[in-house]
């Protein structure tokens, strides 16, 4: 049987407002709160539960998709989602347990970089720290170790590459215009090969570039049948997404395709059906067996070994640029069809400051880490258990505070979290989003929010001192708490406002 492989892939940025940490009323997702919310009711839901007539009964049964193909979920997507629907977050779980003893013992979901952050373009600390973090994330609430972690925008060089290996992983997910050459295992001859020659029915193995024994396995993904998911008309009817499938695979061994998992249900409409049928009826009946990369992988190890292309200037490439990782750090053409309201080339400066900001705030946050540790770099990998959920220190805001401490020092761990909280969000919008984006109302607020965090930091420290004078009843009755409260008092009496 020809094996099929599809892959979603899940995401959401955190919508919160980074002042309140509350997500608001987004009129542009109306009828529904937010864009969560209406991605939430049209995909996400929809394929934990997706319904489809059953032949044997006639009547309907839903169904798991996600039980079914190979995904992963940002860790912002399911931090939301465990939060605001957990029946849905809790299918997602299960999906992965419940498909272990399908695939040869090797569970559907995969890991991915914990923001969504450009990793070709990150420092070699900020490049550690999102692959650990979203290993850590993983782990937690899937129970055990992943093989593989999603790149987003499949974006990547060989300081990427290096950096998976180190960290033990199996598998990557590639688009097939990131292979650069190849040759037999064994052999000293390279071939070129581009997004038209390279056979993506077969993983291939890259070596670690140290010279030593390492490596890890290679897929990259079918490109035009993924291009037809995504941006055509295949979701249209489950039958024809099938006989697509067999007209590509032509006696080959396995088909595998990688898409936005939003496709199914956000995107098109439906699409969450059409995919239930593909996986339920319509690839059993063609001769398909549904599985994911793991255990093809152990059927099918590398006999070929790979190079990447690292893109221009080694900047890298990814899946949604042709020039490289060009639309996240220059005015390269790219554009994802939203409203341009300045010059890509002031847009392509503010995210250039933005980036040196964020830089400035860690140098800040490093000054203000008291007896705690010595740099940033050390705090980002302990993992702290805080009210039977797991924190991560410098990621979600959640360095717990010293039990033994005094009042001030409560205080400051509490603006030490919101240091944690303003990097990893502002890494996190710059470095995910095309730069002509940085004008959209969250963009603006997380700059600003950035911003007077930088500026303010010792007024932030002095403010701590002047809160523990204000009385408990008064500090309750003025809502005063955190660093925004603190914001605000020093924009009052420096006459700047925040936004």
């Amino acid at each position: 049987m020809t094996a099929l492989i599809i892959h979603g892939h899940f995401y959401q940025p955190p919508r919160e407002n980074p002042w309140t940490g509350i997500v608001e009323r987004e009129p542009s997702a109306a009828p529904f709160h937010d864009w969560n919310e209406r991605i939430h009711a049209e995909c996400y839901r929809p394929n934990a539960f997706a319904g489809i007539n059953d032949p044997e009964t006639g009547g309907e049964r839903a169904v798991n998709n996600y039980a079914k193909i190979s995904f992963n979920f940002g860790p912002t997507l399911l931090t939301w989602l465990e939060a605001n629907h957990a029946d849905t977050y809790a299918r997602i779980i299960a999906a992965d347990r419940e498909s272990a003893p399908n695939a040869g013992g090797h569970g559907n979901a995969i890991a991915q970089a914990y923001g969504h952050a450009i990793l070709p373009l990150c420092n070699e600390r900020d490049l550690r720290t999102q692959i650990r973090w979203g290993i850590a994330d993983f782990q937690h609430r899937f129970g055990r170790r992943p093989e593989a972690l999603w790149l987003p925008e499949t974006a990547c060089n060989d300081a990427v590459m290096n950096a998976l290996i180190d960290e033990g992983l199996r598998f990557v997910i590639l688009a097939p215009h990131q292979a650069g050459r190849l040759r037999a295992i064994g052999e000293t001859e390279w071939r070129d090969v581009n997004e038209h020659s390279i056979d993506t029915s077969i993983p291939y193995r890259y070596s670690d570039r140290d010279g030593s024994d390492r490596s890890i396995a290679v897929f990259f993904y079918e490109g035009p049948t993924s291009r037809g998911i995504a941006f055509d008309t295949l979701l249209k009817s489950s039958r024809g997404l099938i006989d697509r499938f067999a007209q590509v695979v032509g006696g080959r061994e396995m088909l595998n395709v990688a898409t936005d998992g939003e496709t199914y249900g956000h995107h098109f409409k439906f699409g969450d059906i059409c995919l239930a049928h593909v996986l339920e009826m319509e690839a059993p009946a063609q001769g398909f067996k549904i599985t994911n990369y793991g255990e093809y992988l152990d059927e099918y190890p590398a006999i070929f070994e790979v190079e990447i292309h690292n893109g221009p200037g080694g900047e890298g490439t990814s899946w949604s640029c042709p020039h490289g990782v060009g639309r996240w750090i220059r005015d390269c053409g790219c554009h994802t069809g939203g409203e341009r309201t300045m010059a890509r080339a002031d847009s392509s400066r503010i995210a250039t400051h933005a980036a040196s900001d964020v830089h400035e705030l860690r140098l800040v946050f490093q000054r203000h880490l008291g007896n705690r540790n010595d740099s940033d770099f050390e705090v980002r990998w302990p993992r702290y258990r805080l009210n039977g959920t797991v924190g991560f220190a410098f990621s979600a805001g959640t360095l717990p505070a010293d039990p033994g401490g005094s009042q001030e020092q409560s205080i400051r761990d509490r603006n030490r979290r919101g240091y944690f909280r303003t990097i990893r969000r502002a890494a996190e919008d710059f470095k995910h989003r095309n730069v002509g984006d940085v004008t959209s109302l969250r963009s603006r607020r997380q700059v600003a929010h950035e911003l007077a965090l930088k500026h303010d930091v010792e007024a932030i420290q002095l403010g701590c001192e002047a809160r523990q004078k204000v009385a408990p009843g008064e500090a309750k009755r003025s809502g005063t708490r955190g660093p925004t409260t603190l914001l605000n008092l020093r924009a009052r009496f420096s006459g700047r406002q925040t936004i």
